[in-house]
């Protein structure tokens, strides 16, 4: 990986907690379920992940 993609990555990695991240990749997993057949509704999954995730970063 360039240096340039290490520091951008690095930088977006801030600011999150263990336990928010955590929380965040078990969201990401259940979304990825709900797309892919389990919800009724794709968009409305979508939406609550994006809430929860942003949640999870604000979360200390």
């Amino acid at each position: 990986m360039p240096p340039w993609k290490v520091e951008r990555a690095q930088r977006q990695g801030r600011g999150w907690t263990d336990d928010g991240l955590a929380t965040a990749m078990q969201v990401a997993a259940a979304l990825n379920a709900d797309v892919k057949g389990v919800a009724s509704d794709e968009q409305y999954a979508l939406e609550r992940a994006v809430l929860a995730i942003a949640a999870a970063k604000g979360a200390r």
